[in-house]
């Protein structure tokens, strides 16, 4: 059957659509139904993005934390828990960078560890003085008390 010839006011006639077929990523890419879609999909090697804030914020929660430590005790953790380029490092490998023994690199890092965990427990439980004051523990100013009305 001829096509109708085209109309000079709209012009030529739109090329017919194209079907398509939904897909769900749970089919298989493969006869044998082993390989799905969003396996291939996924990029294993890319950093979860939520893990990747989460770590962050540790991470400056954690810089904000070790300002209580002395340059001697922040260089330890740092070194310790690879904090300062990613690399572990050993009580000996640290005692040498500091000419330090081994058992003070040990003692420095248990003083620091004490230090930090009594740091982030105030950061995080406000202390009985700050609410018999209403001051907030993290930014310090006071919280607005409202008294109950006496009828």
């Amino acid at each position: 059957m001829p096509s109708d010839p085209p109309c000079h006011t709209c012009g030529p006639e739109p090329p017919p659509a194209t079907r398509y077929r939904a897909i769900s990523l749970d089919d298989p890419t493969r006869a044998d139904g082993h390989a799905r879609l969003i396996e291939l999909l996924v990029d294993s090697q890319s950093a979860d993005p939520e893990r990747e804030i989460i770590r962050r914020e540790d991470l400056s929660y954690l810089g904000q934390s070790m300002s209580c430590l002395n340059d001697k005790e922040r260089a330890v953790i740092s070194l310790r828990f690879g904090l300062a380029g990613g690399r572990i490092y050993t009580l000996k490998e640290i005692g040498s960078a500091l000419s330090l023994s081994r058992e003070r690199v040990r003692q420095i890092e248990m003083a620091a560890r004490r230090k930090l965990r009594l740091s982030l427990h105030r950061a995080r439980v406000p202390s009985a003085l700050d609410k018999r004051a209403g001051l907030h523990s993290r930014t310090g100013s006071r919280a607005a008390t409202i008294a109950p009305r006496s009828s």
